[in-house]
Formats: C-alpha cells, structure tokens, sequence
C-alpha cells in the first residue's frame, strides 16, 4: 500500500510540475499578446491621425481651387468686356480678341482639370492605403495647375496693358485729326493735377505708360501712398512699388502729406 502511495505521490507531483511549466508558458504568451495588442492600438491611432490631416489637407485643396475658379471667372467677364469694346477699333486689336479668346479656352479646360482632380480626390478618400501617395500626386497637379494660372494671368495684364497702350494711341490719333481740321497751330500746355492733402483721385492722360516712381519724382517727399483699382499700391516711404507703370485713361487714388500745386504729368495738347 505505501509503494502505491508513493508511486501516486510521485505522479501527483509530476502532473503539478507540468502544470506549472504550461502556466508559465501561458503567462509568457499572454504577455506577448497584450504587447501586440498595444502596439496594434498604437498603429491604430497614428493612422487615424495620419487621415484626418489628410482629409483637412484636401478640405484645403478643394477651396483653393474654388477660389481660384472663383478669380478666373471674374478674369474671363473682365476680359470679354475689354475684347468687346477695342474691337470695333483697329485689327491690331482683332488679333489680340483672337488671343484672349485662346485664353479663355485654356481657362475652361484648366477648370475641367481641376473639378476632375476635386472628384479624384474625394474618391480616393475611400482607399487609405494607396490616399497618401495619390494626395501627393494630386498636390502636384494642383500646383503646376497654380503656377500655369499665373502665368496666364500675368499674359492677362500684359494684354489689357497693349489694350490701354493702343486705346491710347488711338485716342491720340482721332485727337490729333480734330485738332489738325480744326486748325493748324497745336499747343502743349501744362495743366496741372488736383491733388489735396489726404486723399484724392486722379486720371492719367499720358499716352505712353509711366512707371509711377518716375512720375512722382518731383513731390515724392509729399506722398504717401499711391492705388490702383486692383488695390495694388505705391508706397514710396519703403520703396516698396507694387503698382508699376501708371496707364492711360486709368483712375488712381492718392494719399498726400500736403496739397501739391502746379504739378502735373505729362502736357495737354490744345488748339488755338
């Protein structure tokens, strides 16, 4: 009977000892698996912040390019306004309705481009794999997109400074032949500007443009800012000029320290 004891003792204790080990294996293991489970979690959450950056990147993108559609269209209405009128005029001016026109068109299809990008971009939010890299691509296109708009806008102002320039000469032209029927002597006459302390407006009547810092040169010490109707300004106190050249038959705004008199820009032409 005691060597049956003994001997059940002895598997007793074996079984326990086995028991231990797999306790220790599953303590190991269940250890190793909360590890995982943190580091999943972890995962998680930087990719649901890497989305939403994403998303607010894109919510950015989509009202970038609504107000740059937004600025093209006031562009075009601009545009066709200006080719409507310098038309009937002279051919030179034919040729640049042509261009504008061109111009236009490339408007159009950058539009299309960038609703086709905006659709582009909503759907690839559904594939957060592969959204990062597309995002990029996509920002890319956006921006070549920007700089292309520039440069057409910067054509824009090139062509409405050639409209201006030859509105100008014509209107010289058709004066000159007034003067010329009406009678023989012609004079140049200085009349000068009115420019009051503070604030005050302006027309320039040179035919040829001017850059507004050589205009100003003689009372520069007497203004303070000069405005366009784009809002673009000169503000001599800084030498900072983002206005550029003064336009024929364009309005300014000006902003004095004093009130200037006998100045004036350019001479008037007078028959006697």
């Amino acid at each position: 009977t005691l060597t049956d004891l003994n001997l059940e003792n002895d598997s007793l204790q074996l079984q326990t000892a086995f028991l231990s080990v797999e306790l220790e294996s599953e303590e190991q293991y269940s250890d190793s698996l909360s590890t995982e489970v943190a580091q999943s979690i972890d995962e998680i959450e930087t990719l649901e912040n890497t989305l939403t950056d994403l998303n607010t990147e894109n919510d950015s993108l989509q009202f970038q390019t609504a107000f740059l559609s937004v600025e093209l269209e006031s562009e075009e209405q601009y545009s066709d306004s200006l080719t409507t009128e310098v038309a009937q005029s002279i051919d030179e001016i034919e040729t640049l309705e042509h261009t504008l026109t061109d111009l236009n068109l490339e408007n159009d299809s950058l539009q299309l481009q960038t609703a086709f990008l905006s659709v582009e971009l909503e759907s690839e939010e559904q594939y957060s794999d592969s959204l990062s890299t597309e995002v990029a691509q996509s920002i890319d296109e956006i921006e070549t997109l920007e700089n292309t708009l520039t440069d057409l806008n910067t054509e824009n102002d090139s062509l409405y400074e050639e409209l201006d320039s030859l509105q100008a000469a014509l209107t010289l032209l058709l004066l000159n032949d007034s003067l010329h029927q009406e009678s023989n002597t012609i004079n140049e006459v200085e009349i000068p500007l009115f420019l009051p302390q503070g604030w005050g407006m302006f027309g320039y009547t040179c035919v040829d443009p001017m850059s507004v810092v050589d205009a100003f040169i003689p009372i520069a010490d007497r203004v303070i800012l000069i405005k366009d109707y784009n809002g673009e300004i000169y503000f001599p106190e800084f030498n900072f000029n983002g206005l550029g050249n003064l336009i024929y038959s364009r309005g300014y705004q000006s902003y004095l320290s004093e009130e200037v008199f006998d100045f004036s820009i350019c001479p008037t032409l007078l028959a006697e």
